[in-house]
């Protein structure tokens, strides 16, 4: 028996490899031990486009805007996926971050599991602002006990690429909001990177 909150998500193809790798072939769908999810996300106000010149500009933005509390003087969290290590450390270095480059988190996959462990716990706590490659939007488990957090709208989650499979998506979403608990979602994307994921798919389809 397995237990994962993306089945209803999954596509085609991961659908085909669980039912023949794995041999799994009778779904259970059963809601949430904790009640409603409490994740904010809306798609007209929360998702942005921005052309690869204003890129970085918008990102610092974003999470500036993100790291207001509810309460006057409140700080949150907030997580940025990237989809690739040299995205993450492209962002980093650049003038944009300069200012919180200091406190800021980075993990990627070449962190030893001790770092991964300390980075988790952490990249919730009020004020924090942690930079990750995109494995670590599936599974890893940000959990949030700092209390001024809980109380100012939770931990806010920034995915800067486009998912080819919701399911990726849906799993980035569940790093915040977890267990009953507040938090919100955005999506920052550089148009010129888009234009190239297009280009991509079509092409791979053509062939």
């Amino acid at each position: 028996m397995g237990v994962s909150g993306t089945l209803k998500t999954l596509s085609a193809p991961e659908q085909e490899v669980i039912e023949r790798d794995y041999r799994v072939s009778k779904y259970t769908y059963m809601p949430s031990l904790f009640g409603l999810n409490n994740l904010i996300f809306a798609e007209q106000k929360d998702i942005f486009i921005v052309e690869e010149s204003d890129y970085f500009t918008t990102l610092k933005k974003g999470i500036d805007d993100r790291l207001i509390g509810t309460n006057p003087g409140a700080k949150r969290a907030v997580l940025i996926f990237f989809e690739s290590k040299k995205q993450l450390m492209d962002f980093y270095e650049s003038f944009h971050f300069v200012v919180m480059k200091g406190n800021a988190i980075v993990m990627t996959e070449e962190n030893t599991n001790e770092e991964k462990e300390s980075l988790i716990k952490r990249a919730t706590s009020s004020g924090q602002v942690g930079l990750f490659t995109k494995a670590f939007g599936r599974g890893t488990d940000f959990v949030c006990r700092d209390l001024i957090v809980a109380a100012n709208g939770g931990v806010h989650v920034i995915q800067t690429f486009l998912s080819e499979e919701l399911s990726e998506e849906v799993q980035i979403k569940g790093r915040t909001a977890r267990q009953g608990s507040y938090g919100s979602y955005s999506l920052i994307l550089c148009d010129r990177s888009l234009e190239k994921q297009f280009l991509s798919t079509v092409t791979c389809k053509a062939v």
